[in-house]
């Protein structure tokens, strides 16, 4: 039988020829050596184009530590300029307007304001003074300010009360009139008490009025005064607040009511009992006539011998006003104290929730505010 020189080889191997069709052929592995060599190269493609989208996805370290120094820096200059604010005049979650010691080089107290809107994007702006408010930090996605506040519960000192001027003590009318002839020696008074109400803690004169009339040559003068007096209710002596001149010149020839006003009888004690005392003290002997009551009134005061010696009537007065007012005291409510310790601060741009910076500062003169 003959073969074929190329029909087949031997298998080196295992010394035994190969079978007719078992060879290999070497077209078809090219083929598709090249087939898969194509496809690695799209499917590479492919995976090449996703990881580059996928990283375009992906936030920017570079980026979020640089939004993060940005809030960091603002954050660290609102609490230097709140840790020496001197007042308030605007304190919202989102705004706050203080004044701060010059720092323009006027001696005068500069204005500070921060501002946001709250709108996600909008910036964070700073106003000095009446200038225009500038943006010092952009795209901002949150800006909260809340404020530490002391309190302090007083109970303010007792107060003084002053009432108007009102009648302290009178005796309107004479029932049954008298004339009294003011001398050199002869003098006439009123011993009165005041009417107070319960609650009064002093009171003072501030005017008397009494009827007088001239009296012969019209030329005489008269002290009227107030004094202190003795424990049998006359007078002492003992002059209180300064006297004032009644001129017998400026009285008329009927009786009328004459006014004397009195600026230093003060602080008197509301058990206090005062004595009015008119006494003569110019060169005239006769210095007018007073007009009392014969019957009615009571404590009237009168003297022959210059105040050597006095006489009180317990059955006729002068007929008189005092006027003055009258001081009270009471209580005035607890009031409560606010003063603003502390500021904190919540600060954040974009989106990004690892952008916020949150800080807290004192506030070094603690101002004083209305309302917490």
């Amino acid at each position: 039988m003959m073969f074929h020189a190329q029909a087949c080889k031997t298998n080196v191997r295992f010394n035994r020829p190969l079978r007719w069709g078992s060879c290999p052929r070497a077209g078809a592995a090219l083929v598709e050596l090249v087939f898969s060599v194509s496809v690695t190269a799209v499917l590479m493609t492919g995976i090449a184009s996703a990881l580059v989208m996928a990283s375009r996805a992906l936030p920017s370290n570079k980026d979020a530590n640089a939004s993060i120094a940005d809030t960091t820096a603002m954050t660290d200059q609102m609490a230097n300029d709140l840790y020496v604010a001197l007042s308030f005049s605007e304190r919202t979650a989102r705004t706050v307007r203080f004044t701060v010691p010059d720092c323009t080089g006027d001696d005068v107290p500069d204005m500070i304001r921060y501002a946001w809107s709250g709108t996600n994007g909008d910036p964070l702006t700073r106003q000095l003074n009446n200038l225009a408010a500038a943006s010092v930090l952009d795209d901002v996605g949150e800006f909260t300010l809340s404020y530490d506040v002391r309190s302090i519960a007083e109970t303010p000192p007792l107060q003084d009360n002053e009432s108007a001027v009102s009648i302290l003590s009178a005796n309107p009318a004479a029932l049954l009139p008298g004339d009294f002839k003011v001398t050199d020696k002869g003098w006439i008074g009123q011993y009165f008490v005041p009417s107070l109400p319960a609650d009064a803690v002093s009171w003072k004169v501030t005017q008397v009025r009494f009827m007088a009339r001239r009296h012969g040559l019209a030329a005489g003068e008269t002290a009227i005064q107030l004094e202190l007096p003795t424990p049998a209710k006359v007078p002492s002596g003992d002059v209180v607040g300064s006297p004032v001149i009644m001129h017998e010149s400026a009285l008329s020839a009927a009786y009328r009511w004459e006014p004397f006003d009195f600026t230093d009888v003060v602080d008197l004690s509301p058990s206090q009992g005062l004595c009015l005392v008119l006494k003569s003290v110019g060169a005239d002997i006769e210095a007018g006539d007073i007009l009392f009551d014969t019957a009615g009134g009571t404590n009237r005061l009168t003297t022959a011998n210059a105040g050597a010696l006095w006489t009180r009537s317990l059955l006729t007065g002068m007929v008189y006003y005092v006027y003055g007012t009258v001081t009270t005291v009471s209580q005035p409510p607890a009031a409560t104290r606010y003063f603003v310790e502390g500021a904190r601060i919540g600060l954040a741009t974009g989106t990004d929730p690892t952008s916020r910076v949150e800080t807290r500062t004192s506030i070094l003169n603690e101002p004083e505010i209305v309302n917490p």
